[in-house]
């Protein structure tokens, strides 16, 4: 190779992306206010001190710490003969797994560390969701390598560097990686008896950087950069925290190496803050641009079909209603099922949401993992066994979605819940039901008609009664499911972080699983199992505008009126005058997103 690249933030930066320090403070007092009090509180973290945040992960004044939060349960003599009678028994023990048990200090900054770790992981992946695309001309693609201190994609997405000449030397968020944030400075702890102050010591130290380490890792690095011509340091402000990477580079490369630095400048800021986008301000275009294909889809839902209708004419009906073709097709047979398509794709949009947050599973569905199944069982049953007790369907559906979601839990308990097995768990009794479901069709094979379309899902011959159906339980569900938004929030932060914020796990878990299935339940009754659209929806919406649930849960709703309108009208005009039901597209678009998430997540 030769040209090295060396890429710090001031790179990120002058792409538009909001990755500096300053901005993860702000992000922090948004969306984890408890994470950001508790960070100042340990930290006396103010202003400017955040613009240099690794290396205040180093400077915590451990004694003032220790006096203002560790609350010993016993004297210290007593703590540290306990500790040796354990060293003792454990010996052949390479690490003591109750050590910290003894030292509330070190286990409420152990706890602040692991939440800090996560909401750090969490910011860079929003982070990655604005580019405004400025770029480096002098970048050679040809040749060259790039040791990159940024965890985002930019030089993959923007720059187009194939992967394998891209080293991420602290982790890469979109793999899913552990990201390396830290210090450089060793903490000393205190007097050898205050086992406090040498605990919160060993804590602090988890968060020091051995750039060595690091670099080693990479078994290949050497020999890549050994005959390097040029190099180019763009963005990296070379702080004492990675000041031994390049000290490492200068003895490993030619000595008649060319060096070029560049940082992110105040002209370069001046050209972002004139050019970019907030991320608050992202996420309001975001979802105006989803406001805008949500009308869209309803607009050609109601102008196209087998008789096409203008825009005028609809609105001069809609003002005037008369018993004209025209008014009677766009009254009678357009108007309620476009009003049904935009609630069905809410109630699934904001239902997969809703399943993907209480079960920290990008691929959870109300298709996919049963619970639509589960209405389907008791709409069929319904439908089949008891027609004259129709007006019963939705909160029968919504009793069989509550009892599906409970047998999901309990196969895939197992020491605790796991995504895969959720999924899998979900696929077993989505099969199962679906074979209930066959088998009552057989057995009642005269009255299956009605039942096989609803099986596909679909629009067709929606009425003003499916609108007042589907209505109240979309209205109650959406209403709880944004109430619910705070708290799907604190639930990323995994089960235990959850619970030390105050959060009733299980109740929060079982309640809001239970508006995903009321909401689930609402749209199978009406419109049958319809499938993907609570996977497609949110998961793309989350690509886009990010992983906050203030923002996720409004946009997955607009986005899913758009995609089960603009569907629907597809399906209804394609292959006119034959209709297809919408299910048949919604399976054609989905099954190879859901293809793509599985090997992107699995």
């Amino acid at each position: 190779m030769k040209h090295l690249y060396v890429i710090g933030n001031g790179f990120d930066l002058f792409t538009g992306l909001r990755t500096s320090y300053a901005d993860f403070k702000r992000w922090l007092e948004v969306n984890y206010v408890f994470v950001y009090e508790n960070m100042k509180a340990a930290y006396n973290m103010e202003g400017e001190c955040w613009n240099d945040f690794e290396t205040q992960l180093g400077q915590l004044d451990v004694e003032d710490y220790v006096r203002r939060f560790a609350k010993p349960e016993k004297p210290i003599m007593e703590i540290i003969a306990g500790l040796d009678a354990r060293k003792q028994q454990e010996q052949n023990t390479p690490e003591f797994p109750n050590l910290y048990s003894e030292s509330s200090c070190a286990n409420r900054l152990r706890g602040l560390l692991d939440i800090l770790q996560f909401c750090f992981e969490r910011w860079v992946k929003d982070c990655q969701s604005i580019i405004t695309n400025p770029k480096y001309t002098n970048i050679e693609n040809n040749d060259s390598f790039f040791i990159n201190f940024n965890y985002t994609d930019v030089l993959e997405w923007l720059y187009e560097i194939p992967e394998e000449r891209v080293l991420h030397i602290h982790g890469r968020a979109s793999k899913h990686e552990r990201l390396i944030i830290g210090h450089n400075k060793h903490p000393h702890g205190g007097i050898i008896s205050n086992v406090d102050v040498d605990l919160t010591c060993t804590e602090l130290c988890r968060y020091e950087k051995n750039p060595y380490e690091h670099i080693f890792r990479h078994d290949k690095l050497l020999e890549i950069i050994s005959d390097v011509k040029e190099i180019h340091v763009y963005g990296l402000s070379i702080s004492p925290v990675d000041e031994d990477y390049l000290d490492w580079i200068e003895k490993h490369t030619p000595q008649d190496c060319k060096w070029e630095f560049s940082w992110h400048t105040d002209k370069d800021m001046e050209r972002i803050e004139k050019f970019g986008i907030s991320r608050t301000a992202w996420r309001l275009i975001v979802m105006a641009a989803f406001a805008m294909l949500a009308f869209l889809g309803a607009f050609l839902s109601l102008t196209k079909g087998s008789a096409d209708i203008s825009l005028a004419q609809i609105i001069n009906i809609l003002s005037n209603p008369t018993l004209e073709p025209q008014s009677q097709i766009i009254w009678n047979i357009r108007m309620p099922r476009t009003i049904v398509g935009a609630l069905v794709g809410v109630n699934l949009a904001i239902a997969g949401a809703v399943l993907q947050a209480v079960m920290r599973n990008p691929l959870a569905d109300p298709h996919i993992i049963g619970i639509s199944s589960g209405a389907g069982l008791a709409g069929v049953t319904i439908m089949i066994l008891f027609p004259t007790l129709e007006y019963l369907i939705t909160p029968a559906a919504f009793i069989g979605a509550m009892l599906a979601a409970v047998c999901i839990y309990i196969l895939a308990w197992k020491n605790g819940i796991k995504p895969v097995r959720i999924i899998l768990a979900g696929v077993a009794v989505s099969a199962f039901l679906s074979a209930g479901i066959s088998g009552l069709m057989i057995f009642y094979s005269d009255r299956v008609h009605g039942a096989l379309m609803w099986m596909v899902g679909g629009l067709a011959a929606r009425s003003w009664p499916h609108v007042s159906i589907i209505l109240p339980y979309a209205i109650a569900g959406v209403l709880l499911a944004f109430i619910g938004a705070a708290y799907l929030n604190i639930l990323q932060l995994g089960d235990e972080m959850a619970r030390g914020l105050g959060v009733n796990v299980e109740v929060t878990r079982i309640a809001m699983t239970a508006v995903a299935a009321l909401l689930a339940a609402s749209a199978v009754s009406v419109v049958g199992l319809l499938g993907f659209v609570g996977l497609i929806v949110p998961h793309a919406a989350r690509l886009i505008i990010g992983s906050d649930y203030r923002y996720l849960m409004p946009a997955s709703g607009l986005l899913g009126i758009a995609v089960v309108t603009l569907s629907d009208t597809f399906a209804r005009v394609v292959f006119a005058p034959v209709e297809l039901p919408v299910g048949i597209i919604m399976a054609f678009i989905g099954a190879p997103f859901f293809l793509f998430l599985l090997r992107r997540e699995i």
